[in-house]
C-alpha cells in the first residue's frame, strides 16, 4: 500500500516559490483564483476497478489531497507555506516547514553520485512517444504520459506546485522515493502549460514489469459538496493528536506492518 500511496502523490505528488492567489469576480475572462479539482484513479490492471483514489482540491489559500484508500490527508498552506499531514487511522497528525523541506532535499541532492544521477533522472526533456504520448526516462525509470492544455494557466502552476511538494516529501520522508525523474516532470509540464491526464510508471529493469497507471480527471470548478468537504475535514483533523514528523511517519510504519498478513 505504501508504494500505492507512494505513486498517488507522484501522479496527482514544491516550486521553489509558491503562488498565493486572490478572488476576482466571475465575469472575468481570465480570473485571479482557480479553484478547481483532480480526480485520481490508479490501476495496476485496467481491466479491473481502481486500487486506489485521490481527490485534489485547489482552493485560494491550500491544496488539499484526500486519500480514500489510506484514510489520510495532506493540507499544503500556502499563506503559512506548512504542509499539515492527517492519518485518520491512526488518529495522529503533524506539520512539517516547506522551507526545511527544501534544505533537507537539497542536502539529499549534494550526496549523490553521478552514477545515481544518472539512474534517477534523465539528461533530457521528453520525447514523443506514439499518439498523444510522451516519454520521459531515466537509467531505472520511465514516465509514459498524456496531457492537456487547462483552460486557464493558473492550473497548471498550482498542479505543479501541488506535485512537486508531494514528491519531495515523499523522498525526504517514508517511502523515501528517488524524486528528480517527478520533479523533471512535473517542471515540464508547468513550462508546457499543461496538465496531465495520463501517468504511467514503469520500471525498465525488466520486461514484464507491469506499470502502475494514474488517470486523472479535472474539474474546472468546485462543488457545493467540495466545499462542505473541506468544512468536515478540518473540523475532523481538529480531534486528531498533534504529533512530530519522526512519530507521525512512525505510527505510520507500525500500521502498515500490523496490516501485512503474517508469513
Amino acid at each position: 500500500m505504501i508504494r500505492v500511496f507512494a505513486f498517488l502523490v507522484f501522479a496527482a505528488g514544491l516550486v521553489s516559490s509558491m503562488t498565493s492567489f486572490a478572488q476576482s469576480p466571475t465575469t472575468s475572462s481570465r480570473p485571479d483564483v482557480i479553484e478547481f479539482r483532480i480526480d485520481t484513479d490508479v490501476y495496476l490492471n485496467e481491466s479491473r476497478p481502481p486500487i486506489a483514489s485521490t481527490k485534489t482540491l485547489f482552493l485560494k489559500d491550500r491544496i488539499i489531497d484526500w486519500d480514500d484508500a489510506s484514510r489520510r490527508m495532506m493540507c499544503i498552506d500556502l499563506a503559512t507555506q506548512q504542509i499539515e499531514l492527517a492519518d485518520f487511522s491512526s488518529q495522529r497528525r503533524c506539520r512539517i516547514d516547506m522551507v526545511d523541506l527544501e534544505t533537507r532535499l537539497g542536502q539529499l541532492r549534494s550526496q549523490l553520485t553521478p552514477d545515481q544521477m544518472q539512474a534517477w533522472s534523465s539528461p533530457s526533456g521528453p520525447a514523443p512517444d506514439g499518439p498523444g504520448y510522451e516519454m520521459l526516462q531515466s537509467g531505472l525509470l520511465r514516465y509514459r504520459f498524456k496531457s492537456v492544455e487547462p483552460r486557464y494557466p493558473q492550473m497548471a502552476i498550482a498542479y505543479a506546485e501541488f506535485a512537486n511538494c508531494s514528491v519531495e516529501l515523499n523522498a525526504v520522508y517514508p517511502p523515501f522515493k528517488p524524486p528528480l525523474l517527478r520533479l523533471q516532470l512535473n517542471d515540464y509540464l508547468r513550462d508546457q502549460n499543461r496538465l496531465p491526464t495520463e501517468v504511467q510508471l514503469i520500471d525498465v529493469r525488466s520486461a514484464e514489469a507491469e506499470p502502475l497507471v494514474a488517470r486523472l480527471l479535472v474539474q474546472d470548478a468546485l462543488t457545493k459538496q467540495d466545499r462542505e468537504r473541506v468544512k468536515d475535514w478540518e473540523v475532523l483533523v481538529a480531534t486528531l493528536k498533534m504529533v512530530t514528523a519522526s512519530e507521525y511517519f512512525q505510527s505510520q510504519r507500525v500500521a502498515s506492518e500490523g496490516a501485512a498478513p503474517k508469513k
